[in-house]
């Protein structure tokens, strides 16, 4: 017996302190309250925030949302890292990753309002009041300057940045769409319990008087039915839940309006676009030099892109910069002409310069992997490559070539002659096959079919196909940011080819294929030519199945998380069409019902199965309601006498015969003194039984394993 006691002690102690010190962790990160008794639990019908609280609670949701979408962006932005680092050093003049320092702060601002987001769904979870620290609130602000200004950044300098971020959801929207929804069946969860919570308000009830045989419901405050299904839902509960709903609805209506070239009918999907090498392989060799190439041709290029700039005696070389201080050991060399336009030099400066040490001091791009000891040795000791040289590469492998042709600035010997000293280098000098040759520069077009009619001609400038064949245009040279798998068709249909640049990611590569791309200019032939397949690629059939799929799953497990807290909330206010019967069951339930309905005492005799006052006070002490122990106080300090029958039978006035006459003489004098309508406020019990909100967090979040699993 004793230790069936213990087992009942503990287990009430187990259910009561269990989570109570994982409540008091969240409070602190929150609120920075370490007190256990500074958490302060939302009571029924009451709202969870202060005033001030609910005004900031936007402010929270509004810079997490544009923190995550400055990650977002900027993380699909990583194919153009390599320009904006190169942005940034001709504007310090020093080589960083200033990219990857943007990534990493909007990782940790969205890292950090997580958390803080996190917390306060737990604590709603848990009907904690939110109280979130003030410097908390300073950083959230700041957070939302550097997210607001971050936009105005790419509004201003960077628009095509809004482009990239557009392209990437044609091929991420499914997936995002996917993880949006599984986080409203997360968020359901607290909304469903204080929704639930909201709906169970405390009323004004009188005290019962144990005295008094039975118990009726007064007009005031009917125990019904309609009340405890939420049928009406009151101005609160409105406001929690419509923008909830609204919410859910935009997200399962989203996928309508996503449209992607990777979303198409099998067998449609074209065949693999090309692979041209920006400046060689400038992951694995330092950029425009003899290495680069050659690694690129290595790794399956099909064809080379390069820059072609005019020395200052007229001989073509490689080089991209306008000054040689990035890519070569000019400050070493000739200190005083550091800053010098690249063309100034002649090659006999030029030739002397190392172009590769760079490679191996400043990392170019962010996330290249170690060379092996003799690509190092390889890399230290190039030089700048000759454009006749790099010609006479290209023909040996039998591969493509483009270039930008930069003309001299004044007063540079061949500022007028910059075109025929490239064509003597390619006809003359290295004699490679002109079908090789991608002519792109639009200057002297005319002079050059004349002068090498072999050449394939193509250009960057959108145009109609009648002015493009007119002009013998047989390709396009596109920045990935007019994709368009329309107008690729298009020039398709009329036998014209499209080539974008620069395309390094494999999402980037995928989206280019399935638009239908002939080629991309790349940095990562390494990387993409081991893609065989797009990233994604589905049907509309595999795609429509899948999101309505979705939509069912997660509006049937909220409906489910909705329908366990009103379940949770109110099982213990329940009642009949008759309003709390008092039989030995519900006697202890009555209280419960004292929070919706207002209880009054009849003069009428009680019903012969009613129970005495100790016996509900004795059921509020059990493990079953132990909410309802604070109010038997009410009880305690009038028990009926235990030599006197339960239930005495009544007179036909109404008055107690027997002993009962005057044993509870005393009673019946307090109770008239006591006016009918004196009432306090009884809040409505949680039901403990059924399990913390700790724990019901953790069911909600198993709820979403099956979205998970798809």
């Amino acid at each position: 017996m004793k230790l069936e006691r213990l087992k009942a002690v503990r287990s009430q102690l187990k259910q009561r302190y269990s989570h109570r010190p994982f409540v008091s962790i969240l409070v602190g990160l929150y609120s920075c309250q370490w007190r256990r008794s500074q958490g302060t639990r939302a009571r029924p019908g009451v709202c969870c925030c202060t005033m001030s609280e609910c005004l900031f609670l936007p402010i929270l949701l509004a810079a997490f949302s544009l923190s995550l979408f400055f990650l977002y962006s900027w993380a699909q932005a990583k194919n153009d890292y390599n320009n904006f680092d190169w942005y940034t050093y001709t504007k310090v003049g020093r080589w960083f990753f200033w990219s990857l320092v943007l990534l990493v702060l909007a990782s940790v601002m969205v890292t950090y309002l997580s958390g803080l987001v996190i917390l306060a769904v737990c604590l709603l979870s848990e009907g904690q009041k939110l109280y979130l620290h003030r410097a908390h609130k300073m950083v959230i602000v700041v957070v939302l300057g550097v997210s607001l200004a971050w936009i105005l950044v790419i509004c201003k300098l960077w628009k095509e940045n809004w482009i990239t971020t557009l392209l990437s959801l044609q091929v991420t929207a499914p997936y995002l769409h996917l993880g949006a929804i599984a986080v409203m069946v997360f968020l359901s969860w607290p909304v469903a319990f204080h929704y639930a919570r909201l709906g169970n308000r405390g009323t004004t009830a009188p005290i019962p008087s144990w005295s008094a045989p039975r118990l009726t419901s007064t007009p005031s405050g009917p125990c019904s039915c309609q009340d405890l299904l939420g049928c009406r839902p009151s101005g609160s509960q409105l406001v929690l839940l419509i923008p909830f709903l609204a919410l859910l609805l935009f997200l399962y209506l989203v996928p309508l309006g996503v449209s992607s070239p990777c979303i198409q009918p099998r067998g449609a999907l074209g065949p693999r676009p090309a692979l041209i090498g920006h400046r060689g392989a400038p992951m694995l060799a330092p950029e425009n030099t003899k290495m680069a190439f050659e690694k690129a041709i290595d790794h399956g290029a099909e064809g080379l892109e390069t820059d072609v700039t005019i020395s200052y005696d007229g001989v073509p070389y490689l080089m991209h910069d306008h000054t040689l201080r990035r890519t070569t050991n000019v400050q070493q060399v000739h200190p005083n002409k550091s800053n010098v336009h690249s063309s100034m030099f002649s090659w006999s400066e030029l030739e002397v310069l190392n172009a590769g040490r760079w490679f191996l001091q400043n990392k170019p791009y962010v996330g290249m992997g170690s060379l092996s000891g003799a690509d190092r040795a390889q890399a230290a000791n190039q030089s700048i490559f000759k454009f006749s040289d790099f010609l006479r590469l290209a023909d040996r492998a039998n591969r493509l070539v483009i270039f930008d042709l930069y003309r001299p600035p004044e007063p540079h010997p061949y500022t007028s002659s910059w075109i025929s000293r490239a064509l003597n280098a390619i006809v003359k000098e290295s004699k490679i096959k002109p079908h090789l040759v991608l002519w792109l520069p639009d200057a002297q077009r005319s002079h050059v079919q004349q002068t090498a009619p072999g050449f394939q001609h193509i250009t960057r400038h959108l145009a109609s196909v009648p002015d493009l064949l007119r002009d013998n245009i047989t390709g396009l040279n596109l920045p990935y940011t007019d994709m368009a798998p329309d107008t690729i068709r298009m020039y398709a249909a009329a036998n014209i080819t499209t080539n974008l640049y620069v395309v390094s990611e494999p999402w980037l590569f995928s989206l280019a294929w399935c638009a239908g791309a002939h080629s991309v200019t790349t940095n990562t032939v390494h990387q993409l030519k081991a893609l065989h397949r797009p990233l994604f690629l589905m049907t509309p059939e595999e795609y429509q199945h899948m999101w309505i799929l979705i939509d069912v799953l997660s509006a049937a497990l909220i409906l489910l998380v909705f329908a366990f807290h009103w379940w949770r909330e109110r099982s213990l206010v329940s009642c009949t069409e008759e309003r709390c019967p008092g039989n030995s069951r519900t006697r202890v339930a009555s209280l419960a019902c004292s929070s919706t309905s207002s209880l009054a005492v009849s003069q009428t005799a009680p019903s012969s199965k009613a129970t005495g006052p100790s016996e509900a006070c004795d059921g509020a002490k059990g493990r079953r309601f132990p909410s309802l122990r604070p109010h038997c106080h009410r009880v305690q300090a009038r028990r009926f006498p235990p030599d006197l029958p339960r239930h005495p039978p009544p007179t036909p006035d109404g008055s107690w015969a027997g002993p009962w006459a005057g044993s509870t003489a005393g009673i019946q004098e307090e109770e008239g003194a006591r006016t009918q309508d004196t009432a306090v406020r009884i809040p409505a019990p949680r039901i403990h039984h059924l399990g913390s909100p700790a724990e019901g967090t953790i069911v909600g979040l198993s709820l979403l394993l099956p979205l998970l699993c798809l």
